[in-house]
């Protein structure tokens, strides 16, 4: 699944973005603000007929304000749910990854999302990168192998999409950070912490929580 633009697994036309937008704001919009939201210009004409056509049949409100309408999802529409919750797939997505390491036998000291859908961009076909550093000594290959594996087949579960898991102990990380690894940078600029963020924003600036 399109994790960036979850909506367009329902339908490729520009009723499903816009649906998305509202979805997702919860609240009542202009014409100019959901087509900011939408990042992707439109005519204006173009974005009001979709509009008025979802408001044709019931799923979104519209009122007017003086010379501006304003649009808002219809909750109390039967399918408002379903597409709140669509909308709302990759924070979801996330909060499932991390629960899921959360209850890992063997604990991280640090995990965080990487890559395309950390940046929120990309299609069906990414991959969703999760990056693993556990404490020298409590590494085990075979167990975090195991663990990497479960976690996989379930984002694959959940979304449609891989799960592709890099592991490595804290020593290692060290290591990185020292030969200045491409990766680093990524992290640095794009990984969203699933653990506490304080403590990996230092770990890639080589700097130990014990050297406040």
């Amino acid at each position: 699944m399109d994790l960036a633009d979850p909506m367009s697994s329902i339908s490729p036309t520009l009723d499903t973005p816009v649906l998305g937008v509202l979805a997702r704001a919860r609240m009542e919009m202009t014409t100019s603000d959901v087509n900011r939201a939408l990042g992707t210009r439109h005519h204006g004409a173009t974005l009001i007929r979709v509009l008025r056509r979802l408001t044709d049949s019931g799923i979104v409100s519209a009122r007017k304000a003086g010379r501006t309408w304003l649009w808002e999802l219809n909750e109390q529409h039967v399918a408002a749910d379903g597409l709140i919750a669509l909308a709302k797939m990759r924070e979801t997505t996330l909060d499932r990854i991390e629960d899921q390491i959360d209850r890992w036998h063997y604990p991280v000291e640090h995990a965080a999302v990487y890559g395309s859908f950390a940046r929120n961009n990309g299609n069906t076909d990414i991959d969703i990168d999760i990056f693993i550093v556990y404490a020298d000594d409590i590494y085990e290959p075979a167990e975090d192998a195991d663990q990497s594996v479960r976690l996989g087949l379930a984002i694959a579960k959940w979304t449609g999409n891989r799960g592709e898991i890099l592991a490595v102990t804290a020593s290692e990380l060290a290591e990185m950070v020292a030969k200045k690894d491409p990766l680093i940078g990524s992290f640095r600029t794009d990984a969203i912490a699933l653990t506490d963020s304080f403590s990996f924003r230092r770990a890639l600036n080589g700097l130990s929580l014990a050297s406040r």
